[in-house]
């Protein structure tokens, strides 16, 4: 009635199919680059955050240890206000308690000397210098303190943007 026949129908059938196919995984294609794209982008913007906080991070850093820095040097300076030379000259240090701080200081046991000067012979070493040495050791261990707080909160920030 037509004039198709049955083997006409199939093959018309059968090449629809194929087209509907192509073209239909054509558009899923074009879908996924569309998907994969946005993914990427949301991924740049991910890294840029990373990236400001990072930065920003480091700046703060810095500010910080150069406050602490000033902080230290001035109290240094104070020293001889608050340690005279007549405290310096009437304080024996004695050399059993350099040695202590030195080996505080370094991080090791404390042994026995062998240069032969008792712990109870004096040091020499005025009380003004070893108040100065601990304002400076102090202040070393508040930059370091305060690069750990500066850490904590890089990670904070950084797990922030992750999730």
């Amino acid at each position: 009635m037509f004039g198709f026949s049955i083997r006409d129908l199939a093959l018309g059938l059968l090449i629809g199919l194929a087209a509907g196919g192509w073209f239909g995984a054509d558009w899923k294609e074009g879908q996924f680059a569309k998907s994969a794209a946005k993914q990427v982008q949301g991924e740049l913007v991910e890294v840029q955050h990373r990236d400001l906080i990072t930065q920003d991070a480091g700046q703060a850093a810095a500010e910080h240890k150069q406050t602490i820095q000033v902080i230290t040097k001035t109290i240094v300076k104070e020293v001889p206000r608050y340690v005279s030379a007549k405290t310096d000259a009437a304080c024996v240090i004695p050399y059993g308690t350099i040695r202590l701080l030195d080996a505080a200081a370094r991080g090791v046991p404390l042994v026995p000397d062998a240069s032969g000067k008792s712990d109870g012979d004096p040091s020499g070493v005025p009380l003004s210098a070893v108040v100065s040495a601990a304002a400076e050791d102090l202040g070393t261990g508040n930059e370091t303190r305060q690069q750990l707080i500066d850490l904590q909160a890089w990670v904070r920030a950084q797990q922030a943007v992750a999730q």
